[in-house]
């Protein structure tokens, strides 16, 4: 089979790359907006009209270039809250908030303002003023948030619609805003909590900084201060959203946690590995775990998805011996890997990684040649079209790299196993599932947080390991929380933590531990990640040969019998 037939199998990597950029190239688009709805109709009405003709797919790759430029101007003009202005906010908590020194930080969407007119005396960053109150008559709505950025207003009252001037003090202004909020931590307050407070909104600069253009992929602009003293109310309502729900699960696993017979310290990180709670974890620990480039333990991500995935498909392996036993397995291992999301707290980076690591699974699972890399491509493709901001976000860069790492050199690395049993078998598996990650995420890792963790390489597979040990312990607790299980299971997390803990603060105090401060622009990148797909496609092209060779072997012996 020839690479265009080999491509043409996977037809989104046709569509995902002139969409990709058309997102990239939006930034230099000072057109308007009207103008460039009309020029993407016209190419779409031209694309379908030559559809049957020799160029037909040239204008419709021109037609996905100019969606992707479209969707990211349509990103880009959202309502916006005015900076600078003493605000009375209502908001949606998004995620659990973790601490970061003195705030705890998360994501929140604001749904309803009141602007009142700045103070004469003091700077305009004050938090809030406590001669604030709210206005009479105009108390904080009560509001269902969808799963989406739309905020519904389900009241009967006269409360103001969407565009009234925010000039007006005393108004409420219907409006749905992403921002980064902290929150000062003599306030306990959770994901999917509907709250009211008093403070600004300051601009984050979305620019000047990798922190700004990481801030503007994942939809924020600004940010506010949710100091002591500021919060008003906490609105109550019937309605809970899905992140709220899933906060109280994720609350109580970290409940069951809290019983193991383990120190507070260690019970805090394995809290962090298994249920995503990230309070109370020690700044030194965070910060080896960060030096020695092992830090995305500490943040459920495609890792801890693919754990989940290798533990459902060992457990489910006899699922496949009845009728349609391979969709119901796939199935069923999707299913554990959405439970374990809603554990986990559906933030953002979660519902992300389980999506991609859905899209593996199925991957993994069919036989068709091509459709593997196809779904995950889809699967980009269609988060890229609903947020075409992902396409910065590093998190998203690192989940879809993984993912097709793990597509390309697993099942190579996996062949030289050797048969030690079903469990050291798993184990092994994990260590490989990391280390197929690892090739294909390490040019990314380098070029977005500025060095290379040289001691990564080493004591990556032996983290894996007592991660995937820890993780898979863990879960092993939240579904049985049985008292004869608890000495064996705090042993067991006992011991991988003493390991992974001492393996890191030992590695973090070597001077030559990571490469800092290097400096690597996006063509470099790009050249690294065109040498490896160029490796990718030399061992396909060599594993094709060889297996077209056995097959005329094998037929000559057939013959000659």
């Amino acid at each position: 089979m020839q690479l265009p037939d080999k491509i043409a199998l996977s037809p989104f990597v046709r569509i995902i790359v002139p969409l990709a950029v058309g997102i990239i190239l939006s930034s230099r688009v000072t057109a308007p907006l009207w103008l460039v709805i009309a020029i993407t109709a016209g190419v779409y009405g031209a694309a379908w009209l030559l559809r049957e003709t020799d160029a037909g797919w040239w204008y419709v790759t021109a037609a996905v270039f100019v969606t992707g430029v479209l969707i990211m101007q349509l990103d880009d003009t959202q309502q916006e809250v005015p900076r600078g202005e003493r605000l009375l906010m209502v908001v949606q908590i998004d995620n659990t908030p973790y601490t970061h020194g003195r705030w705890q930080r998360t994501t929140a969407h604001i749904g309803y303002f009141q602007s009142f007119p700045r103070r004469p005396e003091g700077p305009a960053s004050s938090a809030y003023d406590p001669s604030m109150s709210l206005t009479p008559g105009h108390a904080a709505p009560p509001m269902e948030y969808a799963r989406s950025r739309t905020i519904r207003d389900t009241t009967r009252g006269n409360y103001p619609k969407a565009g009234e001037s925010p000039a007006n003090p005393g108004k409420w202004v219907s409006v749905s805003e992403k921002i980064q909020l902290y929150i000062d931590t003599c306030y306990r307050i959770g994901a999917g909590e509907q709250i009211t407070f008093r403070g600004y909104l300051n601009p984050i600069d979305t620019t000047g900084s990798s922190y700004g253009r990481l801030m503007r992929s994942r939809g924020m602009s600004a940010k506010s201060f949710l100091t002591s003293g500021a919060l008003i109310a906490r609105t109550t309502s019937e309605y809970r959203s899905a992140g709220y729900r899933a906060a109280q699960v994720q609350h109580g696993a970290v409940e069951r946690i809290m019983r193991l017979d383990l120190s507070e310290a260690d019970r805090n990180l394995v809290a962090t590995l298994v249920a995503g709670e990230r309070r109370g974890i020690d700044p030194k620990l965070r910060n080896d775990y960060a030096v020695t480039g092992v830090a995305h333990i500490l943040s459920v991500s495609g890792l801890h998805m693919g754990f989940v995935l290798v533990i459902a498909n060992l457990l489910l392996g006899w699922i496949v011996l009845f009728r349609r036993g391979h969709l119901i397995k796939n199935v069923l291992v999707i299913l554990a890997m959405w439970s374990y999301a809603v554990v986990a707290g559906l933030s953002a980076p979660v519902v992300r990684a389980a999506l991609m690591m859905s899209f593996a699974q199925l991957a993994l699972g069919t036989s068709q040649r091509g459709n593997g890399y196809n779904l995950v491509l889809g699967a980009a493709t269609l988060m890229l079209a609903i947020h075409p901001g992902y396409l910065y976000d590093v998190s998203f860069q690192l989940s879809f790299v993984a993912v097709l790492s793990i597509l390309f050199f697993y099942p190579r690395l996996y062949r030289y196993r050797k048969r030690l049993g079903k469990i050291p078998n798993g184990i092994l598996s994990c260590v490989m599932l990391g280390a197929a990650a690892q090739i294909g995420t390490l040019p990314l890792v380098a070029y977005s947080f500025g060095n290379i963790p040289l001691i990564a390489l080493l004591i990556n597979p032996i983290v894996i390991l007592t991660s995937f040990v820890i993780i898979s312990t863990g879960l092993l607790w939240l579904l049985l929380p049985l008292g004869i299980l608890n000495p064996v299971c705090s042993f067991v997390i006992k011991t991988a933590l003493w390991i992974q803990n001492g393996l890191i603060e030992w590695a973090a105090g070597i001077p030559v531990a990571a490469i800092k401060d290097v400096r690597m622009d996006g063509m470099s990148v790009l050249m690294i990640y065109a040498a490896l797909g160029l490796l990718a496609v030399w061992i396909k092209i060599r594993e094709d040969a060889r297996t077209e060779k056995l097959a005329v072997t094998k037929k000559s012996r057939i013959f000659a019998r």
